[in-house]
């Protein structure tokens, strides 16, 4: 191994140089050589390859023999490597024999000048934008009282709008009931509507929620509320949950007995029913507009068959609900109409869906347990979705207590080893 310092001490700090350097140059053995496959590129082909900017061995600047600095204008070529002769001179052990070199003049370095974005203030989905233009791109929801914001067609096209993809918290009415049918709102080119979204009464804090209007084009919900209000909620509807759930899993173990003697276990089977009614409530009054969508679509559909005769009736009525201002008001107070009639439908709902398991029950003694353990499942993810659309995701918050539980484990064990 070859090695040879150098030492720039002598040079002027004030030209910007290198003060002091230490470098080693490791060179393999002929031997080790032997052994190994290299890429050896010639001196002149580096020469050659680096055009007309050669930089210098040592300081790494570039050879010019009009560099504004007098000092590195000369240039020495040395085993076909090149140096400034100032760097030259300043090896404390040189080899080789230095040959006067003069470089070509170096190209100037292209300037590359970079423009920042420019910085908006105002909306980013303004009314100009085509093919759909909002006045808002951000409505801030942290009261009850209702917001607005205007829409336009810029396009030349329809474009139609479904007021049914709304968070469970927002209930969305259109002013411009002339091209409004039903939950579409069609715009004709150049057409503007002005939209109402109303806000729940009980609603997450600081969740951000996009709709979309367009393949370009969307709205952001931004609900704010006090945090009490909607962790209580969720606290008290996990924990109506768990009620529900073992109550069920009683019923499930005894259940063979139930259907021997009904009279003694008439409680054990009242209390399932009771605690699913009372949690599918609460479900109910947290989101009135979409409920109320939910049977207008699945009615909607089932009109499109030979049942329309039959539940015509129902759809339109369910649409004039939803158009009579009800909901408007069922979103901002608990105590209205429309919340009472909610909770008589979840009670005959819920009555009608514990009698069919039970009908079903009876029928598979053997795996009523498993039915029953179905029904809670049901509700768990209709729970857990709701959850999400309020800012607690339940398979995150349980991925994070397992985390930490390994974490707190591990640190144990490795405390007490």
């Amino acid at each position: 191994m070859d090695s040879r310092a150098f030492d720039d001490s002598s040079m002027d700090s004030t030209n910007d140089e290198i003060v002091e350097g230490i470098f080693e140059e490791v060179r393999p053995s002929a031997e080790s050589a032997q052994l190994e496959t290299r890429l050896v590129i010639a001196p002149q082909t580096s020469l050659a390859q680096a055009g007309n900017r050669i930089g210098c061995a040592y300081c790494f600047r570039t050879s010019n023999p009009n560099d504004p600095n007098e000092m590195l204008r000369d240039s020495v070529l040395v085993n076909e490597v090149v140096y400034h002769r100032k760097c030259w001179n300043s090896l404390l052990q040189p080899t080789g024999q230095a040959i006067d070199f003069v470089p070509p003049v170096p190209e100037p370095l292209r300037v590359v000048t970079l423009v920042g974005a420019p910085l908006y203030t105002g909306p980013i989905n303004s009314m100009n934008d085509t093919p759909l233009g909002i006045s808002e791109s951000l409505l801030v929801l942290n009261s009850s009282i209702q917001s607005n914001f205007i829409v336009r067609n810029n396009s030349t096209n329809l474009v139609q709008l479904d007021r049914r993809n709304m968070p469970l918290w927002a209930f969305v009415r259109y002013t411009s009931s002339g091209h409004s049918d039903g939950h579409l709102l069609t715009l004709q080119p150049s057409q503007e509507a002005v939209i109402e979204v109303y806000p729940h009464f009980v609603r997450p804090d600081l969740v951000d929620e996009p709709i979309v209007l367009s393949e370009t084009q969307s709205l952001m919900l931004e609900s704010r509320a006090l945090p009490v209000i909607p962790i209580a909620t969720l606290i008290g509807v996990y924990t109506l949950f768990l009620w529900h759930l073992s109550t069920v899993f009683n019923l499930g173990v005894q259940y063979y007995f139930v259907t021997r003697n009904f009279l003694p276990y008439g409680g054990l089977l009242a209390m399932p029913i009771i605690t699913c009614f009372l949690l599918l409530s609460v479900l109910m009054i947290l989101a009135p507009g979409q409920v109320l969508w939910g049977i207008y679509s699945v009615l909607h559909r089932i009109n499109q068959t030979a049942a329309e005769r039959l539940l015509g009736q129902f759809e339109a009525m369910t649409l004039w609900t939803l158009e009579s201002g009800t909901v408007e008001q069922a979103q901002t107070r608990l105590h209205s109409p429309l919340s009472l009639i909610l909770i008589g439908i979840t009670a005959a709902g819920t009555i009608v869906v514990w009698l069919a398991l039970l009908l079903i029950s009876s029928a598979f003694v053997g795996i009523s347990g498993l039915i029953f353990l179905a029904e809670a499942g049901a509700l768990l993810f209709v729970i857990y979705r709701v959850g999400r659309e309020y800012g607690f995701d339940l398979l995150m918050a349980v991925q994070s207590v397992v985390r930490l539980s390994s974490r707190a484990v591990a640190t144990i064990g490795a405390n007490r080893s």
